[in-house]
C-alpha cells in the first residue's frame, strides 16, 4: 500500500525560528504571503485562497487541533482571527479548515512522482489517497494510474467533513475506505466521530468493500507496554461494528513497544470475535443487499447461509479477479475463507479483507489438488477436522476462472473432510 501525502496546508516560518506564545482572546493576522516571517501578531499559511474559503465565524484549526482560531474578518490577502485558547506555536504546523470546501488537487506533484517512480516499480497493490473529498478525486487518480488501474486498488481516506458529506459517492467510486479518525476529529466534534465511524463501516459492509480504521488505536502503547482499558474497549467495539482492518501508526512507527502493540491488538481482536452473533450479521447484510440479486450474490449468500447451519470447517473460493471473494466476505461467515487465485496482485489485495486467507496457486494445478492442499493446511492450523465439511465456490470453467470474465460463479460444492 502506498499512502499519498496529499494536499496539505501548513503554517509558515517564524522570526528567528522561535515558537510564539499565543493567548486566548488576542487578535491575530493570518497572511497568505508564505514568504513572510511570523510573530506573535501575525502568522502565514500556505493556502492562497484562504480569504475566499472561510467566512466570519469559521474556525481555523492548527497543530493537530491544539490551536483554534475564529475568523473575525476576511481581507484581500489575509484573515483577521481571534485566538480561542492559549498555545505555543512552532513552525510548519498542519492547518485544517473544518466545514470548508478547499480547492487543492487530490494528487500533488510529489504524489505523482512517488507513485510513478516508486509505486509502479515496486508493483504496489493499493493507493491510499489522502484527503479525497469527492467522487471526481477518485476519477482523477484512476486516470493517472492509466493501464495500471486494473491491478491497483484505490482506497479513499476519509479525513475531513467534506469527504464525510460525500461518503456514499466516494464509497461507490473507490475500491475501499480508510477512516482516518484522527484527522476527522479535527473537522467534526469528537463526540460525533464514533457515530460517523459506525455508519461508514456499516455502509462499506453492505456493499462488500473493505474498510480500515486508523489513528490512535493503541496510542498509549507508544510509551507504555500495555494499553488502557478504554483503548481495548474501543478496539473491541470497532471489531463488533464490522471493520476489515485496524491500522497501527505511531504505535509501530515511533513507539517503544511495536511488537507488543501488534500482539495486543491481535489478542483483543480474537477475543472480540468470540462474541460475534454471525447469524444476526448474515441477516443484517442480506436485508441490506441490493435486489434483485445478481447470480454471484445469490451463490455467495447461499454459501454463507449454509455455513451457518451445517458443520462447515472451511470455505474455499476460486477466483481470478477477487470479486467472488469480496461478495462472500461481506456476509462475514464464521469460517475462514480461503481465496485461491493465480493472480499475485489479487492474492495480496485479499489481505485487507476480513476473514480471508489468500492462497496463490499455480494455474496448472487442478481444482482437486488445490482443494486438497487448502484442506491439509486448514487441518494443520486447527481450523477444521475429520468429519467436518468444506464448501467450494467456483465457476463451471474451473480454478482460474480465465474463461469466465463476468465471474458469475455458478457452482457450489460441499466436500467431506
Amino acid at each position: 500500500m502506498l499512502d499519498t501525502k496529499g494536499p496539505e496546508i501548513r503554517t509558515g516560518i517564524l522570526r528567528d525560528a522561535e515558537p510564539i506564545d499565543l493567548k486566548e482572546g488576542q487578535e491575530l493576522d493570518v497572511l497568505t504571503d508564505f514568504s513572510l516571517e511570523g510573530d506573535a501578531r501575525r502568522i502565514t499559511i500556505s493556502y492562497q485562497a484562504l480569504p475566499d474559503t472561510v467566512k466570519v465565524g469559521d474556525k481555523i484549526v492548527i497543530d493537530e487541533g491544539q490551536l483554534v482560531l475564529e475568523v473575525k474578518e476576511c481581507l484581500e490577502d489575509s484573515v483577521k482571527v481571534i485566538v480561542m485558547n492559549d498555545h505555543t506555536l512552532g513552525e510548519h504546523k498542519n492547518v485544517a479548515l473544518p466545514g470548508c470546501q478547499i480547492d487543492l488537487p487530490v494528487l500533488t506533484e510529489r504524489d505523482e512522482i512517488d507513485i510513478y517512480d516508486f509505486g509502479f516499480k515496486e508493483n504496489i497493490d493499493i493507493v491510499a489517497c489522502s484527503f479525497t473529498r469527492k467522487e471526481s478525486d477518485i476519477e482523477k487518480i484512476s486516470d493517472f494510474l492509466g493501464e495500471k488501474r486494473s491491478s491497483i486498488k484505490i482506497f479513499a481516506k476519509i479525513e475531513c467533513k467534506e469527504s464525510l458529506d460525500n461518503y456514499e459517492a466516494l464509497l461507490r467510486a473507490a475500491d475501499g475506505i480508510i477512516i482516518a479518525r484522527g484527522d476527522l476529529s479535527r473537522e467534526i466534534p469528537s463526540e460525533k466521530v464514533f457515530l460517523a465511524q459506525k455508519w461508514m463501516i456499516s455502509e462499506a459492509n453492505a456493499v462488500g468493500k473493505p474498510v480500515i480504521v486508523s489513528t490512535e488505536i493503541l496510542e498509549s502503547m507508544v510509551k507504555k507496554p500495555r494499553p488502557t482499558r478504554a483503548e481495548a474497549g474501543d478496539v473491541a467495539g470497532i471489531i463488533l461494528d464490522g471493520v476489515d482492518c485496524l491500522m497501527l501508526t505511531h504505535e509501530t512507527s515511533i513507539g517503544k513497544y511495536p511488537i507488543n502493540a501488534t500482539k495486543m491488538l491481535v489478542k483483543i481482536c480474537c477475543e472480540a470475535e468470540k462474541t460475534i452473533n454471525y447469524r444476526r450479521i448474515y441477516e443484517d447484510v442480506f436485508s441490506k443487499s441490493k435486489v434483485p440479486f445478481k447470480f454471484s450474490e445469490t451463490v455467495a449468500s447461499s454459501i454463507a447461509n449454509t455455513a451457518l447451519d451445517l458443520k462447515i470447517g472451511v470455505l474455499i473460493v476460486f477466483t481470478d479477479t477477487g470479486r467472488a471473494a469480496y461478495i462472500l466476505a461481506k456476509y462475514r461467515p464464521r469460517q475462514t475463507i480461503f481465496v485461491c487465485t493465480s493472480s499475485s496482485s489479487v492474492s495480496r489485495q485479499m489481505n485487507v479483507v476480513r476473514g480471508v486467507t489468500p492462497i496463490l496457486i499455480n494455474a496448472r494445478e487442478s481444482v482437486e489438488e488445490c482443494i486438497s492442499r487448502v484442506i491439509a493446511y486448514a487441518k494443520e492450523q486447527g481450523m477444521c477436522a475429520d468429519g467436518s465439511k468444506a464448501i467450494v465456490q467456483m465457476s463451471s470453467e474451473g480454478s482460474g476462472l480465465k474463461n469466465d470474465p463476468a465471474e458469475e460463479c455458478n457452482m457450489m460444492k460441499v466436500y467431506d473432510i
